[in-house]
């Protein structure tokens, strides 16, 4: 839900979440948890935004870029083999998709300035669209080595943005 621990038992949200932390308490059955809404005082000493382990996102983005940014070219031009592009597809979704369990998706304003998550964003999309449709080609290709008739229902998976 985007809470990090602030400190021992301490949990913390920049958003409004009050009522789906209290819903998400009620589920797991616990019942003994104060929800509250707070303002830091500026004479804090600690910030908020200590609380998520911004270095090591940033670290994992970092080797995103660097793993994925050298297969981009190849992909917009289309040289790479249905093979490689099944692999590097399922690569570039399968990395994502760890940024979901470590991202703390804070607003921008919170962030360190020039936080890669945009970008890093763009350049998943980019390649997951871009190899799409030959890695489709490749995974029918498999298919249809054991099952013809099955190679027809093979599709792929779209983009879709989130709505405002």
């Amino acid at each position: 839900m985007g809470f990090a621990a602030l400190y021992d038992g301490l949990w913390c949200s920049p958003r409004q979440e009050q009522d789906a932390a209290l819903a998400a308490l009620a589920d797991l059955g616990i019942d003994s948890a104060t929800v509250m809404r707070a303002e830091i005082d500026s004479r804090s000493t600690v910030h908020a935004i200590s609380a998520w382990d911004l270095g090591a996102v940033k670290r994992q983005y970092s080797a995103f870029a660097e793993e994925f940014y050298p297969m981009l070219e190849d992909a917009r031009r289309g040289t790479l083999t249905s093979s490689e592009a099944l692999v590097q597809r399922t690569k570039v979704m399968d990395s994502w998709r760890s940024f979901l369990g470590i991202e703390p998706d804070l607003p921008v304003e919170l962030l360190p300035t020039d936080w890669p998550r945009s970008r890093m964003r763009e350049l998943f999309v980019e390649l997951y669209v871009n190899l799409a449709l030959i890695a489709k080609a490749r995974c029918q290709q498999i298919v249809a080595n054991h099952s013809p008739e099955l190679a027809a229902f093979v599709t792929h998976h779209e983009v879709v943005e989130p709505t405002a």
